[in-house]
């Protein structure tokens, strides 16, 4: 899904939860890869220093490329919960730094229990603005999505701001996926936060200047 974001294939498409750290990627003029261990060490990855890098374990990764669309925002993706004993740890960190956090269930075995109990664990204490996306419906009819669309409001709604869902087979083909649609909502969420930032800023703002006046 994070491909289909950023709008060229630069990382990991394969389903299995293989990706082994988590991986921020921002605009950069020039192409750059970094890597970030536990301590908080930073690193340039680099033809001559990559065989020296892959002894050492990442805790994250840090990818710039040229790219409009991350002019505008940066990208955090996730390994699979699954691959990590710290998965929980690394949610509940990525929450604490995201504007909009977006749970990517796959759509033939959409949000189940174990996803939700995590889920609903890592928001009891931080709770951006999150969507709840459904991905991988290529299979399935549009009755098939309807009615999964309507489960997953029903299951899941209340934890989330929204619920979609997406075609992944050919995601950067936005007519056929569904991406044009997602990208607008994502958008638009996207500018609510800004929105309920710019208020609060205000508040602020408002109460100081009451205070010294």
């Amino acid at each position: 899904m994070a491909n289909a974001l950023i709008g060229e294939e630069v990382l990991i498409t394969d389903l299995l939860r293989n990706t082994r750290a988590s991986i921020l990627v921002r605009h950069a003029e020039t192409p750059a890869l970094y890597l970030l261990d536990a301590d908080g060490n930073r690193e340039a990855v680099t033809e001559k220093s990559l065989e020296t890098v892959q002894k050492r374990r990442a805790y994250s990764l840090e990818l710039g490329i040229p790219s409009d669309r991350l002019r505008e925002v940066e990208i955090i993706d996730n390994p699979g919960l699954s691959a990590h004993a710290d998965g929980f740890v690394r949610l509940e960190q990525t929450l604490k730094e995201v504007d909009l956090a977006i749970w990517c269930t796959l759509a033939t075995q959409a949000w189940k229990q174990s996803e939700s109990s995590l889920w609903f664990a890592a928001r009891q204490r931080i709770k951006p603005s999150s969507l709840l996306l459904a991905t991988h419906a290529d299979g399935l009819s549009e009755d098939d999505k309807g009615r999964l669309l309507q489960r997953l409001q029903q299951e899941a709604g209340a934890q989330f701001d929204d619920v979609a869902i997406i075609s992944l087979r050919d995601p950067l083909a936005a007519e056929r996926s569904g991406l044009g649609d997602l990208l607008a909502k994502i958008d638009a969420m996207l500018e609510s936060v800004n929105r309920r930032r710019l208020e609060a800023a205000k508040r602020i703002v408002h109460r100081i200047t009451s205070q010294m006046g």
